[in-house]
């Protein structure tokens, strides 16, 4: 099979065997394929460890805050908090709810963000300074 140039603009490889057959590859994003196949990227690097810490942060912190939302959300139906406060126990706490809402709506807008204000603002290099910031902010 015989194939123009035209026709080969979205595949990502195309291999030509010696008895005339042509193999080609169909795959959904064409430089990710050819970075894999021409690096060979190994998962149990030093790099990758870093990376798994990272998003392991990431995915905790984003546990913990569906966690607090969902509480905060919901303490305002407790009878409990709805006495100590002083609000009236059969009807709802509107002005303690819309403070709730806010949290979540600052999240979802303070995502969009947070990544164009870490690519723009980060810092080019690593230093001691910013590991010993970061274990310090584990902590």
């Amino acid at each position: 099979m015989i194939m123009s140039p035209e026709k080969t603009a979205g595949v990502s490889e195309v291999e030509h065997r010696n008895d005339g057959e042509t193999t080609i590859k169909s795959v959904q994003n064409v430089a990710l394929a050819d970075a894999s196949s021409k690096q060979q990227p190994s998962l149990f690097t030093r790099r990758m460890f870093m990376l798994y810490g990272c998003l392991l942060v990431a995915t905790l912190n984003s546990c913990i805050n569906g966690y607090d939302g969902s509480l905060m959300g919901s303490i305002n139906s407790y009878p409990q908090y709805r006495s100590y406060f002083g609000f009236p126990l059969e009807s709802g706490t509107p002005s303690t709810g819309i403070v709730y809402a806010i949290y979540t709506i600052g999240n979802i807008v303070g995502s969009f963000a947070a990544g164009p204000a870490t690519d723009t603002y980060g810092m080019p290099q690593r230093n001691n300074q910013v590991d010993a910031w970061e274990c310090l902010l584990v902590l």
